[in-house]
């Protein structure tokens, strides 16, 4: 029963997604690389990225459900008007990856930020001079540009205009860290069989 109830949810969550989501073009997969320090389980500060769009001294600010069992936590990454919230999924079978973070959404010109990294540390993960490290790629995509009549104004109507929410993209990238955990899952239980 919980089952048929995460898929409703799911479901639901992508239909309200595909409906929101702006128009885009999505451009190809860069590599990825992020050095991050963190003075604790909730705020870290990026020392290095290959991204221009997230420079050194930027806050990647993490959230938990709950107390944190779940083995899920949230990271919101703001540089001026642009932001994204994804989800870690530390459920990994370790020694080497620690954590897998999806990133799929955002605002300002992260509305389309595909971002897939793995997490590794260097040192004693419970130090604050550790240097964590993201590893992946990226995507970013392109709006249209805005239609305009003669005298400037925005046309566009509808809601493909609605801002995506910190809230959805975190969704997002929670229902895509759930669809891989499954299919994950149903492969090892394949394999197994």
């Amino acid at each position: 029963m919980r089952s048929i109830r995460r898929i409703l949810v799911v479901a639901g969550a992508t239909l309200a997604l595909s409906v929101l989501a702006p128009s885009v073009s999505a451009s190809s997969p860069t590599p990825f690389l992020l050095t991050k320090t963190c003075v604790s389980n909730l705020l870290c500060t990026v020392v290095s990225s290959n991204f221009d769009g997230i420079p050194a001294g930027t806050n990647v600010v993490y959230t938990v459900t709950g107390d944190g069992s779940d083995g899920l936590a949230y990271p919101t990454i703001k540089v001026g008007s642009n932001s994204t919230t994804g989800v870690c999924d530390w459920n990994q079978p370790g020694p080497v990856v620690l954590a897998k973070c999806t990133f799929g959404t955002g605002t300002g010109q992260w509305t389309r930020f595909d971002l897939d990294v793995n997490v590794t540390v260097a040192g004693d993960p419970n130090a604050p001079d550790s240097v964590w490290t993201w590893t992946g790629t990226y995507s970013l995509g392109s709006q249209e540009p805005p239609q305009t009549d003669t005298a400037g104004r925005d046309m566009q109507q509808g809601p493909a205009n609605v801002p995506p929410l910190p809230l959805l993209a975190g969704l997002a990238a929670a229902i895509t860290m759930l669809a891989r955990r499954r299919a994950k899952d149903a492969d090892a239980r394949a394999h197994d069989a």
